[in-house]
């Protein structure tokens, strides 16, 4: 084997064992994954910016 194709290979696995990583690590603390994980907190930006402005009038207390 030639050095080349040697680096090549420790690079790649270490790109997949980075990218795992960081997904394993989102699912331990429960940070959104997917496609859509920006979704996530432009939806709690929008809802805190709602009951800033009416206040919290939730109906299940």
């Amino acid at each position: 084997m030639q050095p080349i194709e040697i680096i090549v290979i420790i690079a790649a696995v270490s790109f997949v064992l980075a990218i795992l990583t960081v997904y394993i690590k989102r699912r331990i603390k429960g940070e959104p994954t997917g496609d859509c994980a920006c979704c996530h907190t432009n939806k709690e930006k929008l809802l805190k910016k709602y009951h800033k402005m009416y206040g919290c009038k939730c109906v299940n207390k």
